[in-house]
């Protein structure tokens, strides 16, 4: 696009992709309001009688959708722990925005990323300081690749398929072709 349409086309962009998520909410019958912040779209997904995985593969659907489309739209969602209480929608805000950091940073497979399994990548994502994540990886996963060790690269194909997954070791397991034991 020449710089004078690329703003045209995001702000159309922006419109139909709107639409097309408030249809469907609409059609999953979803009460609650689209809401919208700087460049993201906020919405709670209900989780009744344990709806919330067929919530979860609607999303999911939708987002591939999207992306396999002519216009090629890669969108990402972060997910939050479920909120049973009007005290913990702030903190339900925060861990689906840490999720979709993370989901932004680590471009996993999957356009959804869900705060509640992400495991210790959380604390890993929280410490600031370079140094420390160096040393924890010298520390901690160096041992992985250490001299005689058999097949380290392997180890480190795991280890990396695993972050992709976003510490699922299911979908980890059947996309290396291993048991997940």
């Amino acid at each position: 696009f020449p710089p004078e349409q690329a703003e045209a086309w995001l702000l159309q962009a922006h419109r139909s992709v709107r639409q097309q998520l408030q249809q469907q909410l609409n059609q999953q019958g979803n009460p609650f309001p689209l809401l919208e912040r700087s460049n993201m779209f906020l919405f709670l997904l209900p989780d009744e009688e344990g709806e919330g995985f067929q919530q979860k593969k609607w999303l999911q659907q939708w987002l591939q959708a999207l992306a396999d489309g002519e216009e090629g739209l890669s969108l990402l969602c972060g997910l939050s722990a479920p909120v049973r209480q009007l005290q913990g929608y702030p903190r339900a805000l925060s861990q689906a925005r840490q999720a979709l950091d993370l989901c932004d940073t680590l471009r996993p497979t999957q356009r959804i990323s869900d705060y509640q399994q992400l495991g210790f990548i959380k604390l890993l994502s929280a410490v600031s300081d370079p140094a420390l994540l160096n040393d924890f990886m010298h520390d901690t996963l160096g041992c992985l690749i250490e001299p005689g060790r058999k097949a380290p690269w392997l180890l480190l194909e795991t280890l990396e398929t695993l972050l992709q997954e976003n510490g699922n070791v299911v979908r980890a397991a059947d996309r290396l072709g291993l048991h997940r034991n």
